[in-house]
C-alpha cells in the first residue's frame, strides 16, 4: 500500500512537471554583442543604464550575488 501512494506521489510530480508550458526559446538575429573601452562617456552611459548600483568612480556595480564586479 505504501508503493501505490509513493508511486501515486511520484506520478502526480511528473504529471505536473510536464504539463507546465515550457519557455519558448530566443529566436531571432543574434544579439550583438556591446563593447565599450573603460572610462569612455560611452562606457559611462552604458553602465549607468545597465546598473542601478554603478558607481562611476570606481568603475564596480553590485552584482546579484552581492559581489563587487568590474562594468565591461
Amino acid at each position: 500500500m505504501a508503493a501505490g501512494i509513493i508511486g501515486l506521489a511520484a506520478g502526480a510530480i511528473l504529471g505536473s512537471t510536464l504539463s507546465k508550458p515550457q519557455r519558448p526559446e530566443y529566436i531571432g538575429p543574434p544579439r550583438p554583442q556591446i563593447s565599450y573601452e573603460p572610462w569612455t562617456p560611452e562606457w559611462y552611459r552604458y553602465c549607468r543604464a545597465k546598473y542601478r548600483s554603478f558607481n562611476p568612480d570606481t568603475g564596480y556595480y553590485i552584482a546579484y550575488s552581492g559581489q563587487y564586479r568590474f562594468c565591461e
